[in-house]
């Protein structure tokens, strides 16, 4: 439920830094890694990757990787929480978000797969996961202040400082991305809500195949009315009517509910709040 109160949204804040139980499988061997919902997906199998030698038997020689969720390619670059949202089909959380692992050699891939140009494979997949993080706050930066200067003016050690908090799942990590678009003073604060709807279909929940949509969405109508979710999703060109669920942060959200509320209690750490929207079949 998102918060009526400061307390309330205070709570719902905190969830973001829970973790996901991960049961990353390759072939017949699966091992059980501990992941905060902030960290990218790569961040972690990089994070871990002494246990997935180890365990799984994945060796260095490759240059493409692939995680697959409910048998749908996952960009592994997004957030461990995105893709635990698109494996709730119930309101019930699973017992663990299983991830199916592929590291290999090719000279192709598909949209969500990181591939690895030159040097150290994982360490490739580290960087194209903190790229991904800091272009998607300068995005949400830019569109509540009509500038990213503040965020692309940081010094490497601070980006390096965030962007381990965001994969360890450090509460602080919040706090400094505050401080990075409170500081900023060369546009007036705006009143919206960098939103992403990512769409899939009930049933199919492939994470691979999903679309999503991206923008800045404001927090009013010009009669003063407060945007709900629902209206949103609607100024996103999602028809509502075929809406099943909304989730975020493992979430259930209501089309009803207030769109800035929603936003203040369950953005994530690039300052965006994430939207997994279930549509039901077309008939």
């Amino acid at each position: 439920r998102v918060g009526s109160s400061p307390r309330e949204t205070h709570e719902c804040l905190c969830f973001e830094f829970t973790q996901v139980l991960l049961k990353v499988r390759r072939g017949a061997a699966t091992t059980v890694i501990a992941a905060p919902r902030s960290a990218p997906l790569g961040a972690v199998l990089y994070a871990n990757r002494t246990r997935l030698r180890r365990v799984l038997d994945v060796d260095d020689d490759w240059d493409v990787v692939e995680a697959f969720v409910r048998d749908g390619a996952a960009d592994v670059r997004a957030p461990v929480g995105v893709a635990d949202d698109f494996n709730r089909t119930s309101s019930v959380a699973m017992e663990a978000l299983e991830v199916t692992l592929a590291c290999r050699k090719s000279s192709s891939s598909s949209s969500s797969s990181v591939v690895a140009r030159d040097g150290d494979a994982w360490a490739w997949m580290w960087r194209e996961c903190r790229d991904y993080y800091f272009n998607a706050l300068k995005e949400s930066t830019y569109g509540t202040f009509a500038s990213a200067s503040k965020v692309m003016s940081m010094s490497t050690d601070a980006m390096d400082s965030l962007y381990e908090a965001v994969v360890k799942g450090d509460s602080s990590a919040m706090t400094r991305a505050e401080t990075i678009t409170g500081e900023l003073r060369l546009g007036k604060k705006r009143g919206v809500a960098p939103t992403r709807a990512y769409a899939t279909t009930v049933g199919e929940d492939d994470f691979g195949s999903a679309t999503y949509v991206s923008a800045p969405v404001r927090a009013r109508w010009e009669d003063g009315r407060a945007m709900t979710v629902g209206d949103a999703l609607a100024t996103f060109g999602f028809d509502v009517a075929r809406v099943d669920r909304v989730v975020s942060q493992g979430i259930d959200v209501d089309l009803t509910f207030d769109l800035m509320k929603t936003y203040d209690a369950l953005r994530h750490v690039d300052l965006f709040l994430h939207l997994v929207v279930r549509l039901k079949k077309e008939r």
